[in-house]
C-alpha cells in the first residue's frame, strides 16, 4: 500500500488517512525518498524507527501529541529538516547530534520531560524558534547556555506556564 505514495512531495495526515497506529508504523520508509513533509501528529506513536534517517528530502516533521520517550539518533541524518515539532510527548533527551541539522529553523519541544539539552543547540545557525517550556530543565542551565542566543531567535520560550 505504501508504494503508491512513492512520488509524493508532501504527505500530510497520511497516518490518519491510513488509520496508522504505533503498531503499524511503516518499516519500509525507503519507498518514500522524495517525501518533504510528514505529519504523524496525535496518532499514539511510542517510537520512531531508525529508518526515518533515509528520508533525506524531509523538510518538515510533525511528531507532536504522541507517546514518544526518545528520538532516534537517525533524526540527525535529515540534513534538509527545517521544522521539527515534538511537543506534548514524554521525551527525556534530544539526540546529541541535533545541532548537525544546520537548516533547522523551528524546534518546538515544549510539554515533554526534557532534563538536559545538548549545549550545541546554541550554535545552530538557522534556528529561529525554540520552545522548551513545561519540561524538567534546570533554569540555571538554560540561562547560562542560551543567554547568548535568546536575542537572536525570533521566538524563545523556556518558562513553565504552570508555575
Amino acid at each position: 500500500m505504501i508504494k503508491k505514495y512513492t512520488k509524493l512531495k508532501v504527505l500530510l495526515s497520511w497516518a490518519d488517512e491510513q488509520q496508522l497506529s504505533a503498531e503499524t508504523f511503516p518499516r519500509n520508509l525507503d519507498k518514500l525518498l522524495s517525501l518533504s513533509e510528514l505529519n504523524l501528529h496525535a496518532i499514539g506513536l511510542s517510537f520512531i524507527p531508525s529508518e526515518i534517517g533515509v528520508l533525506q528530502n524531509l523538510k518538515k516533521l510533525y511528531l507532536s501529541d504522541n507517546n514518544l520517550v526518545s528520538l532516534p539518533d537517525e533524526i540527525c541524518d535529515l540534513k534538509k529538516l527545517e521544522i521539527l515539532w515534538i511537543q506534548n510527548n514524554k521525551i527525556k533527551a534530544l539526540p546529541d547530534e541535533i545541532s548537525s541539522l544546520l537548516l533547522l529553523e523551528d524546534l518546538i519541544a515544549f510539554d515533554n520531560r526534557l532534563e538536559a539539552l545538548p549545549k550545541s543547540i546554541a550554535n545552530m545557525p538557522s534556528l529561529k524558534a525554540l520552545f522548551l517550556h513545561n519540561n524538567c530543565l534546570n533554569s540555571a542551565f538554560i540561562e547560562s547556555e542560551f543567554e547568548s542566543i535568546k536575542n537572536t531567535l525570533d521566538y524563545f520560550s523556556t518558562h513553565d506556564q504552570n508555575s
